[in-house]
């Protein structure tokens, strides 16, 4: 197949798409212009409609005039007067109509004579005026004893604060129509006024044909989807296809327009019309250009074609003939060239995408190299306080209970179970905090309350020995929740006693500056070095353990402190000037103003603990049973259940005083089980304590919602468990 061939068949491919593109563009356009005619028509019909509300809100306005000359009790010749000067004014009004509340039939005021009886008020109106107060419509009706339709637009009477009548104003339904015809639209579009039933109010086309009637299905459905407003394709009560827009008025009636079909597509047509020819003669005269082009590229080419086979032979390099334009065949000589420096160049993007893979690579497996040096360190860190608790409970079942062994073993127990705590907690806060779930319980503090706090707990518990520690601790109030500001505090004064040796000094500083309080830790430790000090906040990033090194760690602990300090809308950073110069960690975090004094509280009346009937429900049958000892030791009643049914039963048959309940419980859970308390007789006599490993605000309002009284979260501080047992 020749290149002339060819290049005719990649014209004629590459037209097909064209085609098809154009035909898509045009069907597009003729949508598009169809949108344009609807939303022109939604406009329309939004004016027509405030129109309408504003010609019955003039009603209203005339009827609250009219409403200040009713006397008291029943229309009287003032009244008679003063409405019949309305209707006057008003020709779209038929007659007007009064009832009070003692259920007589509504008198009538005619335009010349007054009918004591031929009054008439739409009884849904009459209901809505009284009940609400306020304003109301009627639908589409028929003046009883005439063939007169109209609408009825009714107002409340009040004196005082109470409806004493309904008057109403009787409209001629006829009005609507010449109306509705006084206001510009777009030529053959038919306007409908509908009340709430569907009913034809009035139209602007054949209205004695249609008044009275009620609008297509296929209209009232399309209302019904969009009750307010909306756009849609409809067929008239006449058949003919129509484009539609309606919009709902105040008063509650419907008004929709519609132009029919034909019109719009007849106005559509020309344009389309001029589009599509225009782009089949481009077509074709791209065809034309096309086969004309090819008669020149193909000559030249052919001619490179020669020249490349004699090349290939081994004959000397012919010369070209001229291309006449034709860049590419101009460029043809050049072509080993170019194709040179191309390789080079892809051969160096090549090596360059090498080289981020590689790097792409090394950060993984450093990622993966941390992850591992992690679980290591958390089994080493877990290892340590097991041991010494497995060894000081042997040391327990050797000695006597009341001798020092025995006090020092039960000493390191609680120890080294705090330190456990402290390990998971820091497992889960970290959790959390990456995953977004932990929510701050703001509330105004001083910061240099909660560190200088922070630094007496950790001299208390001998984390700062052999390190003096000094304080330049100023007033710096912060909107926090005070547990995780303690928390930041407590990682980043424990971490400076981590690193630096003893006898080396640490300083805590809490200043305001400026629009932020800080809160700065330094020390003369080993410091950061240059390479780790970029990525000191990241997950399981430490600084170099030794083995001398007496207290361990996860390398959580700034990864933390840096999410809550972000959670409470602060930055923190950290700064060294290399190995063995110490480092120096700031924290910074928007202030507040300081709150006023508060007047002093009263002092909490604490109870003497007295002996109780206690339910303990727990799953686990050790923590259960070392639950069950600890308070029977103290004096209390104590019965244990191991699952949800188990527990409602042992509830209601011996009624403790007190049940203290694990959440994740078989067969049913805690939250079942304080529900199903709750709504048995004598169940809400029962004070409810869940206990959970989850502390969460979500969680303790899960149980609040469930009927629990108080809320422990695991491993339970026996003060606290005090505590709720001295309320009962």
């Amino acid at each position: 197949m020749t290149l002339r061939t060819r290049l005719l068949l990649l014209v004629a491919a590459a037209a097909l798409p064209v085609i098809a593109f154009a035909c898509f563009v045009v069907a597009t356009l003729w949508q598009e212009q169809r949108a344009a005619y609807a939303q022109a028509e939604l406009g329309t019909v939004r004016a027509l409609a405030i129109a309408v509300d504003s010609e019955v809100e003039g009603y209203v306005r005339a009827l609250q005039g009219l409403a200040g000359d009713l006397e008291t009790v029943e229309p009287g010749e003032r009244f008679v007067a003063a409405a019949r000067r309305e209707l006057a004014t008003q020709p779209s009004w038929t007659s007007i109509a009064v009832a009070d509340l003692s259920g007589k039939p509504p008198r009538g005021i005619g335009r010349n004579v007054f009918e004591a009886s031929g009054g008439f008020i739409d009884e849904t109106l009459y209901t809505t005026v009284v009940a609400t107060g306020r304003p109301a419509s009627s639908g589409f009706r028929k003046l009883p004893g005439t063939a007169t339709t109209i609408v009825q637009v009714g107002i409340p009477v009040l004196r005082g604060n109470a409806v004493t009548h309904v008057l109403a104003a009787n409209v001629e339904a006829a009005y609507w129509a010449r109306f509705l015809s006084g206001y510009p639209v777009p030529t053959a579009a038919t306007v409908t006024l509908l009340d709430r039933n569907g009913t034809i109010i009035a139209r602007t086309l054949n209205n004695e044909r249609w008044s009275g009637k009620l609008a297509s299905k296929g209209y009232l459905d399309a209302v019904a989807r969009s009750p307010e407003e909306g756009t849609f394709p409809n067929v008239g009560l006449d058949g003919v296809p129509f484009q539609s827009a309606h919009r709902r008025t105040r008063a509650g009636w419907s008004l929709g327009i519609g132009i029919p079909l034909s019109e719009i597509e007849s106005a559509l047509l020309p344009p389309t019309l001029v589009m599509a020819g225009i782009g089949i003669a481009a077509l074709a005269l791209a065809l034309l250009s096309a086969l004309f082009l090819a008669r020149r590229i193909s000559r030249p080419v052919a001619a490179l074609a020669d020249a490349a086979q004699a090349l290939a032979r081994g004959e000397p390099a012919a010369a070209l003939p001229r291309a006449r334009g034709i860049a590419e065949v101009e460029e043809a000589s050049r072509a080993y060239s170019e194709a040179a420096r191309l390789l080079h160049e892809r051969q160096d993007a090549l090596n360059e995408s090498l080289a981020r893979e590689r790097e792409a690579r090394t950060q993984a497996e450093g990622a993966n190299q941390a992850k591992d040096e992690f679980l290591a360190m958390l089994g080493h860190e877990l290892r340590n306080p097991l041991h010494a608790i497995t060894a000081a409970m042997a040391v327990i079942e050797r000695v006597e209970p009341g001798s020092e062994h025995a006090t020092r073993s039960r000493e390191i127990v609680v120890r080294q179970a705090r330190h456990l705590t402290h390990l998971v907690d820091d497992l889960l806060d970290v959790a959390r905090v990456t995953s977004g779930k932990i929510v701050l319980d703001r509330a105004l503090i001083d910061l240099g309350v909660v560190v200088q706090r922070s630094v007496a707990i950790l001299q208390e518990a001998g984390r700062l020995k052999g390190h003096p520690v000094t304080l330049e601790i100023a007033p710096a109030w912060i909107p926090g929740d005070e547990t995780r500001i303690e928390q930041i505090a407590v990682n980043l004064i424990e971490n400076a006693g981590k690193y630096t040796p003893a006898g080396k000094a640490i300083r805590v500083r809490v200043a305001e500056e400026g629009s932020e309080a800080v809160f700065e830790v330094s020390d003369e430790g080993e410091g950061i070095a240059p390479d780790l000090l970029p990525r000191i906040f990241d997950l399981f990033i430490q600084g170099e353990r030794t083995l001398d090194r007496a207290q361990g760690g996860l390398g959580l602990g700034l990864t933390l402190v840096r999410n809550l300090v972000e959670l409470h809308g602060g930055r923190v950073s950290a700064h060294s000037e290399g190995v063995g110069r110490g480092a120096r960690f700031v924290v910074r975090i928007p202030k507040a103003a300081a709150p006023q004094p508060a007047a002093a509280t009263p002092k909490e009346f604490v109870r003497e603990e007295r002996a109780l009937r206690v339910l303990v429900v727990e799953d686990n049958a050790d923590s259960a049973e070392t639950l069950r000892t600890l308070l029977a030791l103290r004096g209390h009643d104590v019965q244990v259940a191991h699952d949800g049914p188990a527990a409602v039963e042992r509830a209601l048959s011996s009624r403790p005083d007190i049940a203290l309940v694990d959440i994740g419980l078989p067969i049913f859970d805690g939250f079942e089980v304080a529900r199903r308390l709750r709504a048995a007789p004598g169940g809400d006599a029962i004070r409810l304590v869940a206990l959970t490993g989850y502390g969460q605000p979500e969680d303790r309002r899960a149980a609040g919602a469930s009927g629990f009284d108080s809320f422990l979260v695991k491993p339970v501080e026996m003060a606290a468990l005090l505590s709720v047992l001295a309320l009962q």
